[in-house]
């Protein structure tokens, strides 16, 4: 067997604890993953929750551990009893493990490892049916405040310098995101990570998630990866607006993106690579005569971003779908979402997030 395996955090917020426990706790808490051995470690305060709660695992605290009356026994001295209940004199650990608690148990004779993947991440790629239902029930969430970006950038009118204005004042990214949030709480949804609503030259920095006023003739790109709050399961979808008139190269340059987005979903299949996706993505835009390159200042221009990525307790997870991306199990939920980023036309990114099928890929 191999060395058990240590987590340490918020369970809330750490997938792979939650993973492996189904419990969430605003604290920290400790998950010893060793087969039939397996414990959650929380405190006095948590215990009766999660022995209701987590499944599959003891559940220790520190009145279970014999340290509850012990003056400054921290997490430190929970992990060392947890693992001696057991005989367990090695652990491994994830690379984000407290270096406090890694030297008290080393000083205490016990060998700690780093393990970068540990026994969570390869069960986390493949999805149950229920895992499934969790993130096309939170897509939906994504979809509904979809439309109401849509609605009010087609009804926007434009005022003096192109501002789009609705309702009389006007439309920024701040107030976009003030309209997606209120439709996502309607669905017990939140955006933890701030949702993109870029317009202009932003939508180039893929990651900017955009502020001041939008404009008429400028692409607007929507990318809404919004988080159950049931749940804990991720959405993550993206649409590219366009309010006013469209000029030749900005409409190919959408449906040439449009038309990589579809060719990768209609690709995906059990067995195929991320890498694969990668490079059909890259060919398709390359054969419209869309190139890649980096501008004076350093930043990129053309498709420089991966086609995609796993979804699910995380909003960015394994499988890849870049260059280094292996194979794609039945099963996997992933994103696939193109993009093309040229500073004198605007950005571009279309997405879905898709679940992959013995018939191919399902858009969720």
């Amino acid at each position: 067997m191999p060395a058990p395996f240590l987590y340490y955090g918020h369970s809330g917020g750490d997938p792979d604890i939650r993973k492996l426990s189904g419990f969430t706790a605003p604290d920290p808490v400790m998950f010893l993953a060793a087969g039939k051995a397996s414990a959650l470690l929380v405190s006095v305060m948590e215990y009766g929750r999660a022995c209701k709660e987590s499944a599959g695992c003891a559940v220790e605290s520190p009145a279970t551990l014999g340290v509850d009356k012990t003056p400054g026994a921290g997490m430190e001295v929970w992990a060392l009893k947890a693992l001696q209940k057991h005989g367990f004199k090695e652990i491994e650990v994830p690379a984000t493990f407290p270096l406090f608690i890694t030297r008290a148990l080393e000083a205490d004779g016990v060998k700690v490892s780093i393990n970068k993947n540990g026994p969570a991440k390869d069960g986390r790629i493949t999805k149950t049916e229920t895992e499934i239902a969790h993130i096309a029930a939170t897509q939906k969430a994504a979809r509904a405040a979809m439309r109401i970006v849509e609605q009010a950038i087609k009804q926007a009118e434009p005022g003096r310098g192109g501002v789009l204005r609705l309702g009389g004042k006007v439309l920024t990214s701040a107030r976009m995101r003030t309209l997606v949030r209120a439709e996502l709480v309607k669905h017990d949804c939140i955006d933890f990570s701030d949702t993109i609503i870029a317009g202009g030259k932003q939508a180039c920095d893929c990651h900017q998630r955009g502020d001041g006023p939008l404009k008429t003739g400028e692409f607007i790109v929507c990318d809404i990866f919004p988080k159950s709050l049931e749940t804990g399961y991720w959405g993550d979808m993206t649409r590219t607006f366009f309010n006013g008139a469209v000029s030749a190269e900005q409409k190919r340059m959408y449906k040439t993106v449009k038309a990589a987005h579809d060719a990768v979903i209609a690709a995906l299949k059990p067995g195929v690579t991320g890498a694969e996706m990668q490079k059909l993505t890259m060919e398709t835009l390359q054969a419209a005569g869309f190139e890649n390159g980096t501008n004076p200042d350093g930043t990129p221009f053309g498709y420089f971003h991966g086609v995609g990525h796993g979804v699910g307790l995380d909003v960015h997870e394994a499988p890849g779908m870049n260059s280094t991306g292996g194979p794609l199990p039945e099963n996997a939920v992933v994103s696939v979402e193109p993009g093309l980023y040229y500073w004198h036309l605007g950005g571009v990114r279309i997405e879905d997030t898709v679940v992959i099928t013995k018939n191919g890929a399902k858009i969720l």
